[in-house]
């Protein structure tokens, strides 16, 4: 009888080591591509083997995040967390609304395409002609090299580079930017390393992301974090639909995101923003919240993101029921205003982080 036990026992052993040794665990990186018409897009994605959760970054598209995908921690099941294009190289490619851009080496918009820097004027695209701007940087269509790439130390990890070289208009500064993706089980982070290597003379610097969230809009509550007080950053014409959307300088203390208000409008219209806001105090990291039924989708950044950007407007103009959230180092039109611009000296490297994770909203724990 002892001797089946053991036995038996042996054989308990065996298969708990076989199931374990059959669980998946660990972190990958896949190399893929998206062809339609005569677009191709090609990708890496970080997955974590055993929740199947995925970062998928567009490596000839100016290293924009395509897709992000965590676990739900309402349904626990996986969750795609911003809007994608499904796979249509053709919408990736040609991208209308900026959906997931890296932003840089400006955010949002420069008024009337120009700015001056050490007595120079200098002349930027001007791809918003609508409100006489520049828009969204100069990454966004750039083909990126990869630095490196691991999936040790309990995550996945891709460095993409890109070196502007005086090949941009408007731009003519020697600047190296590595762009960092980490999937681990804290979710999906982000580390900027943007790089001077002039010999001897400094360069204008901000940058931000571009991501619409998915959510009810109409429903959803955004919560600023309560480490700071906080302020809408003035525009012209005081209208966010009838004007550039170029800040005046000045700011309106408010407290509006703090938890007691959703979007609101209905459904198929919410409440518009296309609208700007200022920390006005500095604190070393935030998290700003949207509070999306039973869960927060929590954008997390360190102090240089003191400014983001609101808009609401992409379920009423094209359908999207999405909110872009979008956390800027730099006030709009910061290359002229001058209000948080990084002036990166030669030799010095400017370093940035943010962050997305999933949580479940404090009424339902």
């Amino acid at each position: 009888q002892t001797t089946i036990m053991l036995r038996l026992t042996i054989l308990a052993l065996s298969g708990c080591i076989a199931t374990a040794a059959s669980a998946p665990i660990g972190f990958e990186i896949q190399d893929g591509s998206f062809t339609t018409d005569n677009y191709t897009a090609h990708y890496k994605k970080l997955v974590n083997v055993a929740t199947n959760e995925s970062v998928t970054i567009i490596t000839n598209m100016g290293g924009r995040v395509e897709s992000i995908q965590l676990l739900d921690p309402a349904t626990k099941q996986l969750r795609q967390v911003i809007a994608t294009h499904d796979g249509n190289a053709t919408a990736i490619m040609t991208n209308p609304h900026w959906q997931g851009e890296q932003l840089m080496p400006y955010a949002n918009r420069i008024a009337n395409a120009t700015y001056i820097f050490n007595g120079t004027r200098y002349n930027l695209p001007m791809n918003e002609p609508a409100r006489n701007n520049s828009i969204h940087g100069l990454l966004w269509d750039k083909t990126l090299t990869v630095v490196d790439q691991n999936t040790g130390g309990g995550m996945a990890s891709l460095i993409l580079n890109y070196v502007f070289s005086n090949t941009d208009p408007g731009y003519p500064f020697h600047l190296s930017v590595n762009l960092t993706y980490m999937l681990s089980t804290d979710g999906y982070q982000y580390q900027l390393a943007a790089d001077n290597m002039q010999e001897a003379y400094p360069l204008p610097f901000y940058n931000s992301w571009h991501p619409y969230f998915n959510c009810k809009v109409s429903e959803a509550i955004v919560i600023f974090d309560s480490c700071s007080r906080w302020a809408h950053v003035q525009v012209y014409n005081d209208s966010n639909i009838f004007s550039n959307l170029i800040p005046t300088g000045a700011v309106k203390p408010t407290d509006y995101f703090n938890g007691q208000h959703a979007i609101g409008g209905t459904d198929a219209a919410p409440t518009y923003y296309d609208d700007e806001f200022k920390a006005l105090d500095e604190c070393e990291h935030y998290t700003e919240t949207i509070r999306d039924g039973p869960v927060d989708i929590q954008l997390h950044h360190d102090h240089h993101y003191r400014f983001i950007q609101i808009f609401t407007g992409s379920r009423s103009l094209w359908g999207l029921n999405a909110l872009a959230l979008e956390p800027m180092s730099a006030e709009m039109d910061a290359f002229n205003n001058h209000n948080g611009l990084h002036i990166i000296d030669a030799g010095e490297v400017f370093r940035s982080s943010y962050g997305v994770t999933l949580a479940l909203a404090p009424s339902t724990l």
